[in-house]
């Protein structure tokens, strides 16, 4: 469930890193509430997510203080989750080495509006479930990973889930006004639909590409020689850009943005 602001329905081009974020809260509308698909997504990729996990702790040199980074944890029940995972197969792999695990420097990003306070309430619960487990250190990071959030060759280990589908902005080509040369209509849409013209999911496609780049390089500087990533995030099965299942999702949305809009107006 996501949040924003007014803007959305004015027509006016909203600020992705301060104007949206997950429903805070933990009611019927709250990510908390809405996030089982995020969950299962998160334990599908346990297995591959626990191995980078051990890997990167060897290779780094089995680090005294492992970094580990999240990066678009949001809030709820599932904020926890991966760095748990990894803390786990690490500690594991130590009692197979007869080594004394590392401490943890649990580092949790997401967008300004994040409800971290939500993440840092449910620690106590976290260290719970952890008795005589080495020490751990959890520290909120708010900011966009579309740019620079850590120091040069800080982090051993970076995780992302379920988030990396998000663009930093709306495209360019779509901001601009209708009739302008760099124009690309998708007046009524939301997203790349059946009936969007075919500028429109080459400039998403362009979008991303530009964010993505973005994002590796950042992060090649963070990582330290020897550190992995472990990225989940959704793709396409074919080169077709509105799929049938999107076109129904996207439309229903549409509709209800549409009305909306219309009442403001």
């Amino acid at each position: 469930m996501l949040i924003s602001d007014k803007a959305a329905l004015s027509g006016t081009v909203m600020d992705l890193k301060k104007d949206f974020y997950m429903n805070s809260g933990a009611d019927n509308n709250s990510y908390a509430r809405n996030s089982k698909i995020q969950g299962l997504i998160i334990s599908k990729s346990k297995s591959k997510r626990r191995e980078a996990a051990v890997a990167a702790y060897l290779g780094t040199g089995r680090p005294a203080t492992m970094s580990v980074a999240d990066l678009g944890c949001s809030s709820g029940p599932t904020a926890l989750l991966a760095v748990e995972d990894i803390m786990a197969a690490v500690e594991r792999a130590c009692v197979e080495l007869h080594r004394r695990p590392p401490e943890f420097n649990l580092l949790l990003n997401d967008l300004y509006g994040n409800d971290f306070n939500a993440v840092f309430r449910s620690l106590p619960e976290l260290n719970s479930r952890r008795p005589g487990k080495g020490l751990c250190f959890v520290t909120g990071v708010p900011g966009t990973f579309y740019g620079r959030l850590f120091a040069a060759k800080s982090l051993h280990l970076v995780c992302s889930s379920s988030s990396l589908h998000w663009l930093s902005q709306m495209p360019e080509e779509l901001q601009q006004k209708e009739g302008s040369p760099a124009a690309c209509v998708n007046k009524g849409k939301v997203f790349i639909s059946a009936g969007s013209p075919p500028c429109v999911a080459e400039a998403y496609r362009k979008q991303f590409h530009r964010d993505f780049a973005t994002f590796l390089r950042c992060r090649a500087e963070e990582i330290v020689r020897g550190g992995l990533m472990v990225l989940a995030f959704m793709s396409r099965k074919n080169r077709e850009a509105a799929l049938m299942e999107d076109r129904y999702i996207w439309g229903l949305l549409e509709d209800a943005l549409n009305a909306m809009a219309s009442e403001v107006c």
